[in-house]
């Protein structure tokens, strides 16, 4: 899951970069399925890929991607698959790199069959060409269902992935080992479903029985990988986006196209994307070449054309300087080190003088009682501050408690030689804990009070289950090890602080880097229907339940934003009490409630339209939840949470343990 550091530091804004990349094109097809099973609409399909290859000079269009649902009827009707092989062949024939992938129209979504795709897109009507990097082979054969590409465009370097619908686990691990293998390329993921028409990621799978949610791909796959910076998706029927900061604090833009609901099977609109890497700028469109008599047609509303920020040339943007410099936060320049165990193993209490240093699992369990421990040599940090460290494990054995960790004081253990016997003591305070955890996917625990400076610190994990966790060892296989990532300030990169004058220059500056505004509540509370005057806003948790009736309400004071457009608002949450379901997120127009006085019978209504919903979550984690409607500007804001389950959830309040208050974290266009 890490990316090595000095690949990833290549990346970053304000790294050397060589001379400026031309504009140039990538192309989105969208739900193509309403042409391919009409034959009066077909001829639409074929004038899409046409189209490309004619434009293809002027738009310098390097790669058409494909979003899935190439055909209406799966493995039914073989004309469909005839026809679209025939309008995608028209790119292939004429040098133009592209590649697809099934949605759930092309497969049976029980079993992931889809014996027609395979037919039709088989790995090798790929291989020929020297832009086609693989597909997911083992240790699942999943043809091209999972496919990536490589291309370049001057100096940048880009890997485009075609992940299948619903994401499986084993998609998402084959991901992340081809994402390790190259971190200096710039990333783009396609799949079939990923944000809808609210521009919200789904926390459950849409069909899939061994899918995952958008949400879920986006914690484990889109969001640690810096180099990630594209999420293409169709499916929904219409439009969306949204940008949301990765975690290396860089924005990750996830657009929504799909046309198959517009007249005659989707009128011949597609998506196309011109990056202009001068401007650090993506310039977004939605076109069909059909309309208009066949001249072609813009459709210009705000869903449909816009232009995001990417940086494209790693220039350091230059301070502006403003009279409330306050109310706009600059982000401190950080840098991310990342470090692999020295030593590490587990210890059995049932076999006290055992050594299980070589072991290829680090095993932790409340019965038989195992506790794993692991060493890290940091260095680099130097006496920068550090901002927080994170260690990653790669799960491969399901529990109801992933364990909790504690810092070890005596780091003079070697994994061949400590066993339960000798094993140095872990102080009592817990670091950081994980709740539930799944097999065959990564985790991430805050560990930040581990790490002060250079040099040795340890870790031993313990855990109160009967039913422990099993995670990868450095012993283990190549690309799943424990990793310790820690994140320090860049002390005096930038140079000397720019002196602000009252005259403008007209020297022009690179584009600047979103600021990223983050609030406590002002007031929190939850509410009970069956104590319908009683206060609780003084609790240290805030509850949510269908039976007895819970809501909780959230109120932040938003300020900073100065009229600027808001790109993103997300709100934090740290579970204490598991459900299977973690709520529904409405707002609330009425900001007037206080955390002392608000009841059941006095609280202010909701909209009825969630704003985003959370599914499972498990007690001692944090979770996201997408909020960008709630704010358009500065001043008060609201939230009322409900839950239809009869099991809720509980989350730490602001009166809760500190380090675990709500928050709500505002990304602001420069």
């Amino acid at each position: 899951m890490g990316l090595v550091i000095a690949a990833a530091l290549a990346l970053l804004p304000g790294a050397t970069g060589a001379v400026t990349a031309p504009d140039f094109t990538i192309v989105a097809l969208p739900d193509t399925q309403g042409y391919v099973e009409n034959s009066s609409y077909d001829p639409l399909f074929a004038a899409q890929t046409q189209w490309v290859v004619d434009t293809r000079n002027t738009l310098n269009s390097r790669f058409v991607t494909h979003l899935g649902d190439i055909t209406e009827h799966g493995d039914q009707y073989e004309v469909e698959w005839s026809r679209a092989s025939t309008h995608m062949a028209t790119l292939d024939n004429n040098g133009v790199p592209n590649n697809v992938l099934p949605g759930n129209h092309d497969m049976n979504s029980s079993t992931g069959v889809a014996a027609k795709y395979d037919q039709y897109f088989p790995p090798g009507r790929y291989t020929g060409f020297s832009w086609y990097g693989g597909n997911l082979s083992s240790p699942v054969d999943r043809k091209n269902k999972d496919n990536y590409e490589l291309f370049s465009v001057g100096n940048l370097d880009f890997i485009i992935f075609h992940l299948e619908h619903d994401i499986p686990d084993y998609s998402i691990t084959w991901a992340q080992q081809v994402i390790n293998a190259y971190p200096e390329r710039r990333a783009i993921i396609s799949t079939h479903a990923f944000v809808n028409t609210s521009s919200v990621r789904p926390t459950s799978p849409v069909g899939r029985p061994d899918g995952n949610s958008a949400e879920e791909v986006w914690q484990q796959l889109v969001k640690p990988n810096c180099n990630v910076f594209l999420v293409l998706n169709g499916h929904y029927l219409g439009e969306g986006r949204r940008t949301d900061l990765n975690d290396c604090g860089r924005p990750v833009h996830q657009l929504l196209s799909n046309y198959q609901n517009r007249a005659n099977g989707g009128d011949g609109w597609l998506r196309y994307m011109t990056f202009k890497p001068s401007e650090n700028k993506i310039y977004v469109y939605t076109y069909s070449p059909t309309r208009n008599g066949g001249l072609g047609e813009f459709e210009t509303d705000s869903n449909s054309q816009f232009v995001l920020n990417y940086d494209m040339q790693g220039t350091t943007p230059t301070p502006t300087p403003t009279a409330t410099p306050t109310l706009t936060p600059t982000p401190t320049p950080t840098e991310v080190l990342t470090f692999s165990p020295t030593d590490d193993a587990y210890i059995l209490s049932g076999t006290p003088n055992g050594n299980f240093g070589a072991a290829t699992t680090l095993q932790v369990d409340g019965s038989p009682l195992k506790d794993f421990l692991l060493k890290f040599s940091v260095s680099g940090v130097g006496g920068r501050p550090v901002q927080n460290a994170k260690l990653q494990l790669f799960d491969l054995d399901p529990s109801v408690i992933g364990g909790a960790f504690h810092r070890l004081g005596n780091t003079s253990w070697i994994e061949g030689t400590v066993t339960w016997n000798n094993a140095p003591a872990a102080d009592a305070a817990v670091l950081g804990s994980l709740g539930a955890v799944r097999a065959n996917r990564w985790y991430e625990v805050d560990v930040s009070g581990l790490v002060s400076g250079d040099g040795a610190v340890s870790l031993r994990a313990t855990s109160g289950s009967k039913n422990g966790a099993d995670y990868a060892s450095k012993e283990g296989a190549v690309g799943f090890a424990p990793e310790l990532v820690v994140t320090v300030e860049v002390v005096g990169s930038g140079g000397p602080t720019p002196t602000p004058t009252a005259t403008p220059t007209p020297t022009p500056t690179p584009t600047s880097t979103p600021s990223v505004l983050t609030f406590s509540p002002t007031d929190d509370a939850y509410i009970r229907a069956d104590t319908p005057n009683g206060n609780f806003g003084g609790a240290t948790t805030l509850q949510v339940d269908g039976s007895p009736l819970k809501d909780f309400l959230l109120k932040f004071s938003v300020s900073g934003l100065g009229g600027r457009q808001v790109q993103s608002a997300r709100l934090r949450l740290y579970a204490v009490d598991p459900s299977g379901s973690g709520g529904d997120f409405h707002r609330l127009a009425n900001t007037s409630w206080t955390q002392g006085a608000v009841t059941w019978n006095n609280a202010p209504v909701a909209d009825a339209a969630a704003l985003a919903s959370l599914g499972t979550v498990a007690a001692g984690s944090w979770y996201e939840v997408g909020v960008t409607p709630l704010v358009t500007g500065d001043g008060a804001v609201s939230l009322r949470v409900t839950s239809g389950s009869s099991n809720g959830a509980d989350y730490s309040s602001k009166e809760g343990a500190a380090g675990f208050a709500p928050q709500l974290i505002v990304t602001v266009a420069p």
